[in-house]
């Protein structure tokens, strides 16, 4: 069984339907509906979706960048403000020194997806996807996962980077859909499997 496959078995054991590999992509469409629970606060993740990340990844050491008021119990939360549910105070695309060791096996961001959020969690501007690829790949062990939460997937370099899934987020009628982009840091990859 690939590592993708695991994932997949993983996530696949929750009651949702279920989350697909086919020629060694993961994808899936994931409806985390709101509409059982309203959001507390603005931002918000949907209902089902840090139950899945954390049954696709059991016993991972998870840093969460942009956390804002979600603490996943666990991770190391990251973000700009400090916030009580915060663990460290940091801006993402320059990380503090003792969280760029190589020692995390997942790294969860969900930045702002326009300059509008931005303005309403009170950020100076969007963050810079190639210095927070950069910062993630610092953190991570080889053949960790960068796994970011946006309504588009970021632009990434093919050499750092092995984009292994996208799984679409859906939370309900004439709501933004996401997209949950799924990268893997390689590990001596070759050539043609980065391709």
């Amino acid at each position: 069984m690939t590592g993708i496959e695991q994932l997949a078995e993983n996530v696949n054991k929750l009651k949702y339907p279920k989350t697909i590999v086919d020629k060694g992509w993961l994808y899936g469409v994931w409806y985390c509906g709101t509409s059982f629970q309203k959001s507390i606060y603005y931002g918000q993740y949907p209902l089902t979706f840090v139950k899945r990340i954390e049954a696709m990844f059991p016993s991972s050491k998870l840093l969460h960048l942009c956390c804002g008021r979600c603490k996943i119990q666990g991770a190391v939360n990251v973000d700009f403000h400090d916030l009580p549910e915060v663990d460290v105070v940091a801006n993402v695309e320059s990380l503090p020194d003792n969280l760029k060791q190589q020692e995390f096996d997942v790294v969860l961001i969900d930045p702002p997806y326009s300059e509008q959020d931005a303005d309403r969690y009170k950020v100076p501007r969007l963050i810079n996807s190639r210095k927070v690829m950069e910062q993630a790949k610092l953190a991570l062990k080889e053949g960790g996962h960068l796994l970011w939460l946006d309504e588009k997937y970021p632009v990434y370099k093919r050499n750092d980077w092995k984009l292994v899934g996208l799984i679409s987020i859906i939370t309900g009628a004439e709501r933004r859909c996401r997209v949950l982009s799924i990268f893997q840091k390689p590990s001596q990859l070759t050539e043609k499997e980065l391709s």
